[in-house]
């Protein structure tokens, strides 16, 4: 068996990330997540060939310095999950500015022109608080992605007028297409409505808030952030966290 193991290895990980990448595929909202389970399938295969027994003396070295490469990168893949996870987390319960006269709230996805569970929720915190500040305004930031038949922005006003917000009140940024684009289009729009020196609140889930304030300060906003619990659908949750992990480290690395 143990002359063997690396072939065991090799197969298992394979069936297992072939596995999670079908489940990938089904409509379950976790797809991002099945995507990252796949990848400890890859990873055991990829170990696997690393173990054969080579009977070149210089393909066995080299095995084992990349063996050694593979572990030191897996305890660096290890610790920063555990780092970024825990700043995404600090994030979850900001305090909106009570006297922000304008609020933006970050497109979520729709499926078609229906908005996605996700985006309600946002939505339903933004409509709370111009209900309780009825002279604020609010910019609904998101611009139209795969599989959406209208812009999210478009969406958003429609949901906020049909529950009573005046469309005066509601102003559409229509060109995003990632958070970064949501926060320098936004305040693109609010110089234009002289309102780029005035504090605003942020609206988006609790997963995304610490990654948007930064990129909204980024763009010369005074931000805090209202948060909107995330939708308890199945796998959802956490899909939102693991593939928001992602996203911060791209945010650090090349933005």
């Amino acid at each position: 068996m143990k002359k063997h193991g690396w072939k065991i290895l090799i197969a298992a990980g394979l069936i297992w990330a072939a596995g999670f990448a079908l489940a990938a595929t089904l409509p379950t909202g976790a797809g991002f997540l099945m995507l990252t389970l796949a990848l400890p399938g890859l990873a055991a295969a990829v170990w696997g060939v690393l173990l054969i027994p080579y009977k070149n003396e210089r393909a066995r070295r080299f095995c084992r310095v990349l063996r050694r490469v593979c572990l030191a990168l897996a305890a660096l893949a290890l610790i920063s999950a555990v780092v970024v996870e825990a700043l995404i987390f600090s994030g979850v319960s900001p305090q909106p500015n009570e006297d922000a006269p304008c609020i933006i709230v970050l497109g979520a996805g729709l499926y078609g022109e229906r908005p996605s569970a996700s985006l309600v929720s946002r939505l339903q915190a933004a409509e709370s608080y111009l209900s309780a500040h009825p002279d604020a305004v609010a910019v609904v930031t998101g611009g139209k992605g795969p599989g959406e038949s209208i812009t999210e922005a478009e969406a958003m006003k429609r949901w906020l007028t049909a529950r009573g917000v005046a469309p005066e009140r509601v102003y559409m940024e229509d060109r995003a297409t990632d958070t970064q684009e949501n926060m320098e289009f936004s305040a693109e729009l609010l110089r234009g409505l002289g309102l780029e020196k005035s504090p605003v609140v942020v609206v988006t889930n609790t997963f995304h808030m610490y990654r948007s304030l930064i990129l909204a300060r980024e763009a010369g906003l005074e931000a805090s952030g209202l948060a909107a619990p995330v939708p308890r659908i199945g796998l959802v949750p956490l899909s939102c966290y693991v593939r928001e992990y992602f996203c911060v480290v791209y945010m650090y690395l090349f933005e």
